[in-house]
C-alpha cells in the first residue's frame, strides 16, 4: 500500500491546499467565490519520515520542483543526497515548510508528537498531513488550531480511535478520510 498512500498524500495535498472540498460545497449552494489557495510548486514541503512512503512522495513530488526539508531516525544520507534534499529537526520543518507530512510509526516516542507547542511554531505551514498512524498529533490540540486560526488546514485519513467520529468532524478547514 506505500504507493497507494504516497498517492493519496500528493492528493491531499493539493485538495487541503487549494480547499477545493470547501470551494466545491460552497458552489453547490449557489455560491461564486473564487479562491486560489495554495498550490504546490516552489513551495517548501517537509517530510517526517523517509521509508518507503516518504520515498516514494519524494519521487512524485519531483515535477513540482519543491525544496523538500526531511527527518528520520534513521536517515538515508545517499537517497538524501542524490535528491537534492535538506535533512534537518522537526522543529526546523515546523517553522519552514509549507506543508508537512508525516510518515512515521506510532511508537512511544512519537505517540503526541505534534501538540499545541508544536502546532504553534507552523507560522508558515498551511497544510498539515497525517496519513501514517493515528495518535501522533494530538487530535484536541489540533481541533484547538484549527478553530483558532481558520487559514491552517489539516489532512487525517488516521485517528487515534476508530471509527472516528470526535469534533474534528464539525470544523471545514480539515479533511477526514477512513
Amino acid at each position: 500500500p506505500s504507493r497507494a498512500v504516497a498517492e493519496l498524500t500528493i492528493g491531499l495535498m493539493i485538495t487541503a491546499g487549494r480547499q477545493i472540498l470547501n470551494v466545491d460545497c460552497e458552489l453547490r449552494n449557489g455560491k461564486w467565490n473564487r479562491f486560489v489557495g495554495l498550490d504546490i510548486s516552489n513551495k517548501t514541503i517537509g517530510i517526517i519520515g523517509l521509508g518507503r512512503i516518504g520515498k516514494l512522495l519524494v519521487k512524485f513530488l519531483k515535477p513540482y520542483d519543491c525544496r523538500i526539508l526531511v527527518n528520520d531516525i534513521k536517515p538515508d544520507n545517499d537517497f538524501i543526497s542524490k535528491n537534492n534534499l535538506f535533512l534537518c529537526d522537526k522543529k526546523t520543518i515546523y517553522k519552514k515548510a509549507d506543508i508537512i507530512t508525516l510518515h512515521i510509526p506510532l511508537t512511544k516516542k512519537t505517540f503526541n508528537l505534534i501538540t499545541a507547542a508544536d502546532l504553534k511554531i507552523m507560522k508558515n505551514c498551511k497544510v498539515l498531513i497525517n496519513t501514517s498512524r493515528g495518535g501522533i498529533i494530538n487530535e484536541q490540540d489540533l481541533y484547538r488550531h484549527l478553530l483558532q486560526n481558520p487559514e491552517f488546514n489539516a489532512a487525517l485519513d488516521v485517528f487515534e480511535k476508530e471509527p472516528y467520529s470526535g469534533n474534528l468532524c464539525s470544523l471545514n478547514n480539515i479533511i477526514l478520510t477512513p
